[in-house]
């Protein structure tokens, strides 16, 4: 096994370092014992740092491998490399035994059992990087590590990378901070794609909801000729090898992509393959002669990864795979990093096979398994053991820990000492120190901190894995039940709330895109309340219920109230999920205020306010009337009362110029995505308002289902 020594730096002598860096509360009355011992314990310490940092595999290529001739690639049916098979087995029967773990209380237990675990908060301390995360650490310490910074790009001083797949842009942030403090001369661009965290038609399932860095960043984002930011789209490829043409000739490239697998742990590396595929091929697109490839990986036991790996053996000089010691010890996730790209003209021949397969899956095989040496399937199956060997035992351990947990609550000193020395060693080895100052920062830590940044973890997850799947088989009502009791802590907003009219309307910023049905993510919604509506309304449909919220008996009974000045100009909407229909939404909206006498008001009942695209309209609406007012009401929902109107030409030169764009957008097959930049809608200070309404609004749908589920069921 290869070790990718020339890599890295000298050691340092650990015990000496150890010895004077003694945590300062292992005080005689909690550890006398390894006082007494303290070389024992030292050398109990040595140990694991070196595993810890030395979790990596050199595949050897000397040369030899070549790749197969185009017209052999994907000929043959997928094929299974027993002893590879027998890897797979043996892990996912050990990963099995979690299955009935409640995910939250084992993550907290495992995160207070990961040797690395202080690493975060000593950086935090001494380094105070600007947007500091696991994904930071995990980076840095592999362009530490590794050369992913050729030094022909340090010696011409210019340097330009592309990050794949990288919300919420730690990488980034971390390739600033290592170049500022290892190469300040060295002039640095990048561009980076990720699944648009703006287009609401993306899963959140699949997407990373933290945005603050995307959004003081955003022209250095490609998010596609479709604007989904889905890498896996051949036309989004091309869009960001065109991107890429305008800028210096690209030597780095990181994929940082995964998918979620919670529902089928046992097959990661499958429903993954695709996605790596395409980082892969995009990498081969892009990259320029001698540049660098780093790819998140997990486990290497199917075909998909042995093809994708023999051919980046080929394709590179050297191919070395990684597990960074901030990287959770319980998981497969390693890291490819590929040195020397052989250059575009080495990789010409393969790309019109290559891109065949991109967008749509190929159901054959990359290579036939006889064009593929026996010497690189004994590689991998080593690299496989080794890293299944780590990951097999760590699991075992935190185990056996949790569950002994229940009677043993003293503190573990011995781990409490390793976690501090692995923090110290993480600082010292890769040479940390902080930045001169924020300027040095690409947006700055003030200004991160300062972001309307409101949406939830949308991966979070609160359930064991067995939990998981019997609450997917519960009857309608108990699902609706589980779903307001995941929602009881929702809060009613305020009962009405008046705006004044907003400053000058600047100049719109309309966006087209793909079209979508469903509304899987909002800007104005917390990721897991939406994710409630959308499963609420699957119910609904799935019963057949004619859903009409509010109802006309509500609206009517609005209307007909005594002294109600604003019955004679209401527009009705319905709630939904789903966004369709926005050019007859916006012919309805602009024929109304057009023809809306001047003093007059308007009233919005059931009007959408997730999209970007609703609420830069309302935004834009709202220009044309003295003030605007959100009102709650228990059988209508949110009700927009927009007072007074003002008649400005400006206003509805722009709802003329909205109305046009819907309409070319339709014809081109695309919808209109947004009206206003998402910074100017995000930073308004109606932002929050409006998150509030929203969770209060799900809230209200789903009783309104759980009441019409029960009645069906009386009936």
């Amino acid at each position: 096994m290869g070790t990718g020594k020339d890599t890295v730096k000298t050691k340092r002598n650990l015990s000496t370092m150890l010895r004077s860096q003694l945590p300062k509360d292992f005080g005689t009355s909690h550890c006398t014992r390894f006082l007494k011992r303290p070389r024992e314990l030292d050398v109990q310490v040595e140990k694991v740092i070196s595993e810890l940092f030395n979790k990596r595999f050199s595949i050897v290529n000397n040369g030899q491998f070549t790749i197969p001739k185009p017209e052999y690639m994907f000929m043959e049916k997928p094929w299974k490399t027993e002893a590879l098979q027998q890897l797979k087995e043996e892990l996912n029967e050990t990963k099995s035994r979690l299955n009935d773990y409640n995910l939250l209380e084992w993550h907290r237990h495992t995160g207070q059992r990961n040797q690395a675990g202080d690493v975060h908060w000593k950086l935090r301390m001494h380094i105070d990087p600007e947007f500091l995360t696991q994904a930071w650490c995990k980076f840095y310490e592999n362009v530490s590590s590794f050369p992913l910074v050729p030094e022909q790009a340090i010696a011409d001083r210019k340097f330009t990378s592309v990050h794949l797949c990288e919300a919420p842009g730690a990488f980034v942030t971390s390739l600033n901070h290592w170049l500022k403090s290892n190469q300040p001369a060295v002039e640095w661009d990048w561009i980076a794609t990720t699944l648009n965290p703006y287009y609401e038609g993306n899963p959140l399932s699949r997407m990373i909801t933290d945005d603050r860095f995307i959004l003081h960043t955003l022209d250095h984002w490609c998010f596609g000729a479709d604007n989904t930011g889905n890498l896996m789209d051949i036309n989004n490829l091309d869009n960001l090898v065109e991107m890429t043409k305008s800028k210096d000739k690209i030597m780095l490239v990181t994929a940082d992509g995964s998918i979620d697998c919670l529902d089928t742990p046992g097959e990661q590396e499958t429903v993954v393959s695709h996605l790596h595929y395409c980082e892969t091929v995009a990498a081969i697109h892009i990259l320029q002669k001698g540049g660098s490839f780093l790819l998140k990986i997990f486990t290497i036991f199917e075909h998909t990864s042995v093809c994708l790996t023999y051919l980046l053996c080929c394709l590179f000089d050297r191919v070395f795979i990684n597990k960074p010691v901030t990287s959770k010890e319980g998981n497969s996730e390693v890291y490819m990093i590929c040195l020397g790209f052989k250059g575009p003209e080495y990789a010409a021949p393969y790309l019109n096979i290559l891109r065949k397969h991109y967008t749509f899956k190929s159901d054959m095989a990359m290579f036939r398994r006889n064009d593929i040496p026996d010497t690189i399937i004994k590689q991998i199956f080593e690299c496989g053991k080794f890293f299944m060997d780590h990951q097999c035992k760590v699991i075992s351990n935190n185990i056996s820990s949790f569950n002994s947990s229940v009677n043993d609550t003293k503190p573990d000193f011995t781990l409490r000492h390793i976690r501090r020395a692995v923090a110290l060693h993480f600082l010292q080895e890769y040479n940390l120190r902080k930045l001169d100052s924020e300027e040095e920062e690409i947006v700055g830590k003030t200004k991160l901190a300062r972001t309307n940044c409101m949406n939830f973890d949308a991966k979070k997850q609160y359930f064991s894995y067995n939990e998981r799947l019997k609450r997917k088989d519960l009857e309608p009502k108990s699902r609706l039940m589980a779903f307001a009791e995941d929602l009881h802590f929702t809060e009613v907003p305020i009962s009405s709330r008046w705006i004044q009219r907003p400053e000058t309307l600047g100049v719109l910023s309309i966006r087209m895109g793909k079209p979508f049905r469903k509304i899987q993510s909002s800007k104005y919604c917390a990721g897991e309340i939406l994710k409630v509506l959308n499963a609420t309304f699957e119910i609904a449909e799935t019963l057949q219920l004619q859903l009409r919220l509010p109802t006309e008996k509500s609206v009517q009974e609005f209307c007909e109230k005594p002294n109600n000045e604003y019955s004679k100009n209401i527009l009705h909407f319905q709630y939904t999920n789903t966004e369709n229909g926005i050019n007859d939404l916006v012919a309805k909206i602009r024929e109304k205020v057009l023809k809306l006498p001047k003093g007059e008001s308007l009233v919005l009942i059931g009007y959408c306010l997730l999209t970007q695209f609703y609420v830069g309209l309302l935004y834009v609406i709202s220009h044309n009337f003295e003030y605007l007012e959100f009102m709650i009401d228990p059988k209508l929902g949110c009700v927009i009362i927009l007072k007074s109107n003002l008649a400005m030409d400006n206003v509805l030169e722009k709802l003329k110029e909205i109305s046009l764009a819907t309409e070319t957008a339709k014809d081109n097959g695309n919808t209109v995505l947004s009206v206003l930049p998402v910074t100017e809608l995000c930073g308004a200070a109606l932002y929050p308002y409006l998150m509030q309404i929203n969770h209060w609004l799900v809230k209200y749908c789903i009783d309104y289902v759980a009441e019409m589920v029960k009645d069906n069921m009386d009936n």
